[in-house]
């Protein structure tokens, strides 16, 4: 009996200590918080228990044309001011339910702002930095209505500009010269399984 008596107070004195590390760990976190300038979390991150008690001068939403609306309205929630940054034209959220996505829940509010509103809210940056103008150029004029150019640091870069390529490789120099090679694949077809190159799924 009174080793039972021992392993109950054992278990409660760990209980206790346990409460008692979490509690001071709230509270380092929280004072840290009020420490800092820039604060950096998810749209759902936003709504932890650790950020309960914070508001912001300034919520900053990158990729706002993936983000659900439900999601974005965390961190609105806490803050004064407001950029979405994004792009509705690119990639849309993902929505796993048909009924959801009919339901307009596939609709961002960046879409609906940009809809309400249009220039009056909203910025293009016609710049880009990633890729040669010869592949910037589609989704400019296709997308863009041509207003999307490139910087001159990547205009006219192809793989023969990274290092270690400055000689081609291979016989067709045109895979490593060209800013765009298309590849017939008619005839190719290639059976499809759902095993990785170990043969295990992986």
């Amino acid at each position: 009996a009174l080793q039972q008596e021992g392993r109950e107070d054992l278990r409660r004195r760990s209980r206790e200590l346990r409460k008692e590390v979490s509690r001071r760990e709230r509270k380092v976190f929280e004072e840290l918080l009020q420490s800092c300038n820039v604060v950096a979390c998810t749209c759902v991150g936003a709504a932890s228990r650790a950020l309960q008690k914070q508001d912001f001068d300034l919520c900053v939403i990158d990729e706002a044309g993936m983000a659900l609306e439900a999601s974005c309205w965390l961190p609105l929630l806490r803050s004064r001011r407001a950029v979405l940054a994004g792009d509705h034209l690119q990639l849309p959220p993902t929505i796993k339910s048909d009924a959801a996505a009919a339901g307009g829940l596939s609709r961002t509010m960046f879409q609906r702002l940009l809809e309400t509103h249009g220039e009056d809210v909203s910025r293009m940056l016609t710049v880009q930095y990633r890729m040669h103008e010869s592949i910037c150029g589609w989704s400019s004029a296709y997308l863009y209505n041509s207003r999307l150019t490139s910087a001159a640091s990547v205009r006219h870069h192809t793989l023969v500009d990274l290092p270690g390529l400055a000689e081609p490789a291979c016989e067709d120099d045109s895979l490593v010269t060209s800013p765009l090679v298309l590849l017939d694949t008619a005839g190719c077809e290639m059976q499809e399984d759902s095993h990785g190159v170990d043969g295990s799924g992986a």
